[in-house]
């Protein structure tokens, strides 16, 4: 190909003239594309194409224009991209995303023009620096949770959420902008790549389940966003290596590096947001926004009035505002204490207990934050958090449930003094507060009183034996994140659950509804051995169309062990591609020897 500049010779697909360096697309200034965009200058390139400011003769504005580069490999199917590309984004209107005004041909090109932004990127700005000043950093970081929104509310997941793909403007204003690898969630798209081994996106910011390359859903932007909010406050990326592969493993594998450089609030929320698990993170880019925006407000400002939620965090009618308080002018959290339990840390807990009840919100979510941070030995506030999961604001009942977890982590050490730190069923929650949740998960009334009801059932773990009965009856429930939360509490019961393997079975034949479908598959490997009856449900289920149901059911299977071996050998003779490549898998896995076709 012919330079235009210099007019050196490069070879077909090459994106830079190695004469120049300038980008071969056959546009220079003063060309006009379409006989209405004259270029004025190049501003860069990307995998697909070069963009350039340009003047729109028509509307005598300037533009970006996103121009392909006619030389690329396969430019049928990269223009097919291309087009997919301007379908999604000219599907969001908002302040912080990137506005696309149309796409155009001009004999061998392909463009789209979109709105020009005069400014620079967030690597830019944070380049060579030790964070951005925390107050710009705060309001840029909701910025870009507004835009992600904004993407995800008309069903898109970006895939490529990176600090280099946001534009500050000479005013402030944050854009969201390369849509290029974005899909649409649910589509089979958000999976692509899975059977070639090509994994997509930027290594700096995959989520865990975008490194091992799995199916995609919102969280995975979620989880980006937290290696973007890390590295507007700290100036770096939370996992650096000297090969992409060395990047992903960390992200897997390695916790992020939550130190003393960041905010207090905002570790609590980085926390969550980058959590291996993408079930345990933020549902919604608003929630993190309501958290960062909240959680800088010092204990005693006055919070909004709590709403009333319709549904678990994150889901519709539950975006209300999220009051966790700032650290500012508050004691310094306890640290999370491991090993001896003593009778000043006692005392301790049993001091910070009465802040779950009080009136002031903030001072609750606090508290709840507090005692996540002391960990196992925070188990005599148990009860009061297990009631906390009720609370009317969500930021509060978030926190408990993180502190619940994090003093499950292990069970109570021995005391200094000697003695035997309290028995574990101490930890339990009294009978009349068991009970009552079993009634609230029976409130027709109510649908988010249930839901709070059937979280908090799922805590009490291997003792939760006798809700069973009443969990089973939840999967039933009217509304679907009832449902799914009956199935997540039954599998945390784990064994002790093993009455609802049948009904857990039958969920799985469910064609209405895949998210519980996955959590029941799911609950069923928490059973481990126990769920031997739904061994040719679960085998069933490998008919099924979502990728992360079968991948579910198939860890289900390996759970179960040895007494799914017979069935599986069975299953490989089964007429349904996907039965006989999930049933070789799950043998190979059990250790029987078997490998896919």
């Amino acid at each position: 190909m012919e330079c235009p500049t210099c007019r050196a010779h490069n070879e077909p697909g090459t994106g830079r003239c190695r004469s120049c360096g300038g980008l071969l697309t056959g546009l220079t200034s003063g060309s006009v594309l379409a006989r209405r965009y004259e270029i004025l200058r190049p501003l860069g390139e990307g995998g697909m194409g070069a963009v350039f400011k340009a003047h729109d003769r028509a509307l005598d504005e300037v533009v970006a224009l996103k121009v392909l580069r006619p030389s690329l490999p396969n430019t049928l199917e990269q223009a097919r991209l291309f087009r997919s590309e301007i379908k999604l984004a000219r599907k969001v209107s908002h302040r912080n995303v990137c506005r696309i005004y149309e796409y155009g041909e001009d004999g061998d090109l392909s463009y789209v023009a979109m709105e020009y932004v005069d400014g620079t990127n967030l690597r830019q700005a944070v380049r060579g620096q030790e964070g951005l000043p925390e107050e710009q950093a705060f309001e840029i970081a909701l910025q870009v949770c507004r835009g992600l929104q904004a993407i995800h509310d008309v069903g898109i997941i970006h895939r490529d959420l990176k600090t280099a793909n946001i534009m500050q403007d000479s005013r402030g204003i944050i854009r969201l902008m390369d849509f290029g690898i974005a899909v649409r969630w649910g589509d089979e798209a958000a999976g692509e790549g899975r059977e070639t081994g090509t994994i997509t996106g930027t290594p700096e910011y995959m989520s865990p389940e975008q490194a091992r390359n799995q199916r995609l859903d919102f969280q995975s932007d979620i989880y980006s966003l937290g290696v973007v909010l890390f590295e507007l406050f700290t100036g770096e990326l939370p996992f650096q290596a000297d090969h992409p592969m060395g990047i992903l493993v960390q992200h897997v594998l390695q916790p992020p590096p939550l130190d003393s450089r960041l905010p207090s609030y905002l570790a609590f929320v980085l926390r969550k947001a980058l959590a291996k698990d993408p079930r345990v993170r933020y549902a919604t880019a608003r929630g993190v926004a309501a958290d960062l925006r909240l959680g800088r407000r010092p204990v005693g400002a006055r919070a909004p009035a709590p709403i009333r939620r319709a549904g678990p965090p994150g889901s519709e009618g539950a975006d209300r505002p999220r009051t966790p308080p700032a650290a500012e002018g508050t004691p310094t959290p306890l640290r999370r204490i491991r090993g001896s339990v003593d009778e000043a840390v006692r005392a301790s807990i049993e001091a910070l207990v009465p802040g779950l009840r009080d009136p002031e919100e903030a001072v609750r979510w606090k508290t709840a934050v507090m005692l996540c941070q002391v960990g196992p030995p925070a188990h005599p506030a148990l009860p009061a958090l297990m009631q906390a999961l009720a609370d009317l604001s969500a930021s509060v009942s978030d926190a408990a449930a993180e502190a619940i977890k994090s003093i499950s982590v292990e069970s109570p050490g021995i005391a200094a003094t000697g003695a035997v730190a309290p028995a574990p069923s101490a930890t339990l929650p009294p009978p009349p507060l068991v009970q009552r949740l079993v009634d609230a998960l029976k409130n027709q009334e109510d649908a988010s009183a249930r839901w709070s009801a059937a979280v908090a059932l799922g805590e009490l773990g291997p003792r939760g034996r006798e809700v069973v009965p009443a969990l089973m009856e939840a999967l039933d429930d009217i509304d679907d994140t009832v449902r799914w939360a009956a199935a997540v509490a039954l599998g945390k019961i784990g064994p002790a659950a093993s009455e609802a393997v049948r009904a857990l079975a039958a969920v799985l034949s469910d064609p209405s509804d895949p998210v519980i479908r996955r959590h029941a598959a799911t609950a069923l490997g928490h059973l481990g051995p126990a769920a031997r009856a739904a061994i040719p449900g679960l085998i069933g289920a490998f008919r099924i169309r979502e990728v992360d149901v079968r991948e579910e059911v198939a860890d289900a299977l390996v759970r179960i062990g040895a007494s799914a071996v017979p069935a599986l050998l069975e299953a490989l003779n089964d007429d349904d591609e996907r039965v006989r490549f999930e049933a070789a898998d799950a043998l190979t896995r059990i250790g029987v020897g078997y490998r896919p076709a």
